[in-house]
């Protein structure tokens, strides 16, 4: 098996099982079937693409930075690459209250201070954690 162009280490059983996917593995796949009789023909051919991984995780997980915590009037994000395409604000019984699209850093000086559970996404992952209002 080989992955962009590169064979795969210990790809040369029958099976490969990527257990847990991350951003790491997205790429292209190609599995191929040889010949045991003539080398170098391949009997079966396919491509596979993995352009991404959707998950729930947190910040940490996503490699995505979040400061300050607590936050008083703005929050940053530092991503690693990732466009941040939503971001909602929710209390914690689930009422959104607040919806970006596309930021970089928030204005929160009109939530008022609290816990909170923020959820971004990206076009890889869905990430949900704790956010402290002060």
């Amino acid at each position: 098996m080989l992955s962009n162009g590169a064979n795969i280490s210990g790809a040369e059983s029958t099976t490969l099982t990527i257990a847990s996917a991350t951003l790491a593995d997205a790429g292209v796949y190609t599995c191929r079937v040889k010949s045991t009789i003539v080398t170098d023909v391949d009997i079966y051919r396919k491509t596979i693409t993995l352009s991404g991984v959707t998950g729930i995780i947190n910040f940490k997980e996503a490699g995505i930075k979040v400061f300050p915590i607590p936050a008083k009037e703005q929050l940053t994000f530092v991503t690693n690459g990732q466009q941040i395409t939503k971001v909602e604000i929710s209390t914690m019984t689930g009422y959104v209250f607040k919806k970006y699209t596309s930021v970089s850093t928030l204005d929160l000086s009109d939530i008022p201070a609290g816990m909170y559970i923020i959820e971004l996404t990206t076009k890889y992952h869905i990430v949900r954690d704790k956010l402290l209002i002060e």
